[in-house]
């Protein structure tokens, strides 16, 4: 499986409340379906972290070098970063 797709529904609109589904278009099946922000954030941040570790375990030392840290700047919004701060 290559991709995944992430939607982000409404059920009851104008309530807050969102459910995000995973699902795979290759097989045409739903994965998952998360239905609380707590859930939702912390499977994002166990996805993001997981990608990231496979890529800088396959990573050359100098590009190892250069994705160091950069964990931050997935998860941290763009316009809440300094200029100090090194982003992509």
């Amino acid at each position: 499986m290559k991709v995944l797709c992430f939607d982000e529904i409404a059920p009851h609109k104008g309530h807050g409340n969102y459910e995000l589904v995973i699902y795979a278009p290759a097989l045409g099946i739903v994965l998952d379906v998360l239905k609380d922000r707590f859930h939702v954030m912390k499977n994002l941040s166990e996805a993001v972290t997981k990608a990231r570790r496979a890529i800088q375990r396959q990573a050359t030392e100098a590009q190892k070098a250069l994705l160091k840290g950069c964990r931050w700047w997935l998860v941290t919004n763009r316009e809440n970063l300094s200029d100090e701060e090194p982003h992509p």
